[in-house]
């Protein structure tokens, strides 16, 4: 295993992302299962520190340089397909 392989075998190990098999053991040669990749994707997403969005409605402070695209969007040509 080379050293980066065991680098991130460590970290989802020491985060609890995964667990391995009963007796702490990987078996990173065996195919993983769709219950055993949901329960790594949630427990990598509780892992993380994600800010919550910030929703602003105000364009005073993010000007739109084509604002008058945005409030008179062009009408598509009937031809066009």
């Amino acid at each position: 295993m080379s050293s980066d392989e065991n680098s991130a075998l460590s970290f989802v190990f020491n985060t609890g992302i995964m667990k391995g098999l009963d007796n702490n053991t990987f078996a990173p040669d065996k195919p993983i299962t769709r219950a055993e990749l949901a329960t790594a994707l949630k427990r990598t997403l509780n892992t993380l520190e994600v800010a919550e969005p910030v929703m602003n409605d105000n364009t005073e402070d993010a000007p739109i340089s084509d604002k008058r695209v945005i409030e008179n969007p062009p009408l598509p040509d009937k031809g066009a397909n």
